[in-house]
């Protein structure tokens, strides 16, 4: 085990945000069943109710970006319907290039896309979706008139949080706050959410520090290890924190990648990325196991960062 991980997990602020961070994916195993439940049966009554909807679309409608011109009149009524569903009604902004519209009458997660972020056009079931995706689905669809909205606004803040924390460290009062709202869309998200609820708070109370006298392998299943995957009460497995960190980093550092490479995004959510990935850069390269596991992933960092600051030298010298 190595003792640069050994030196991060005795920052209790780390440990925290490792642990959080965790817990995020295991409330994402609650939400996928339950928001595909509830988007099917919603889609079923939308069918149900509105007889146009049950229409082929005439014209293979497509997206052009994030807009629907020319649509058939199917696929307008579909447009209409999930316009009138959406909370936020015509104020809303729907990334419908989500969407592939001819899909809509047979596909009840073509649907469920309309209320998610962008980057969503390949994606097919909800299993295939992180939890800000589905944590915004469920905010923005008034299908889901059990959960707590407010606890849902509080979870996207927490996740925003955690993923834009320059430090990597939250602290024991923020923790605190956090297992109150899980613990609140737990109970919203029953049956599914009860077996998690008991996974999530053994997660918040363990204990991080490596059991230094046990290295052997562990096997890494299509989930990861689990909290189970321990020799001793209470204790984890190095190689098991070892595998969740690398898994959380990597997440990181795809997001910013991808955000401080869009074109097309919004600038200041760009210059955001940008911030990022300079810290998270000095991070890994401070810490010798990580930039040895990281050491593609710093050349792509470099490389936007570079063309990043290429584009500000550019825009100088227009002006």
């Amino acid at each position: 085990m190595s003792e640069e991980l050994m030196t991060r997990l005795n920052d209790d602020g780390y440990k925290n945000w490792i642990k959080a961070s965790q817990c995020l994916k295991l409330l994402q195993r609650a939400l996928h069943p339950f928001a595909s439940s509830r988007m099917s049966s919603f889609h079923q009554e939308l069918l149900h109710h509105h007889g146009p909807l049950r229409r082929p679309c005439e014209a293979k409608c497509r997206a052009r970006g994030n807009t629907l011109p020319a649509l058939c009149r199917t696929c307008h009524e579909w447009q209409t319907v999930i316009l009138t569903h959406h909370r936020q009604g015509d104020s809303a902004i729907v990334n419908w290039g989500n969407c592939y519209p001819p899909r809509w009458r047979r596909n009840f997660w073509e649907v469920a896309k309309a209320y998610m972020p962008r980057g969503q056009s390949d994606v097919s079931f909800a299993c295939q979706c992180d939890t800000p995706a589905l944590l915004n689905l469920i905010n923005f669809c008034d299908c889901f008139h059990s959960v707590d909205l407010k606890c849902v606004s509080e979870l996207i803040r927490f996740r925003n949080k955690l993923m834009h924390s320059l430090e990597l460290s939250v602290s024991d009062d923020w923790m605190e706050q956090y297992w109150k709202s899980l613990k609140k869309i737990m109970q919203d998200l029953s049956p599914e959410g009860a077996a998690v609820e008991r996974e999530i708070q053994q997660m918040l109370s363990v204990n991080l520090s490596i059991c230094v006298l046990d290295d052997k392998p562990l096997p890494i299943v299509h989930q990861g290890p689990s909290v189970s995957d321990t020799d001793s009460p209470g204790r984890i497995n190095g190689q098991v924190i070892s595998y969740w960190e690398e898994r959380l980093l990597q997440e990181r550092l795809q997001e910013f990648l991808q955000a401080a490479s869009d074109g097309d995004g919004d600038d200041a959510a760009k210059t955001q990325a940008v911030v990022q990935l300079k810290r998270l850069q000095v991070f890994l390269q401070d810490n010798r196991d990580l930039s040895k596991r990281f050491s593609a992933e710093l050349q792509d960092i470099s490389s936007v960062l570079a063309a990043n600051q290429g584009d500000k030298d550019e825009e100088c010298v227009l002006a």
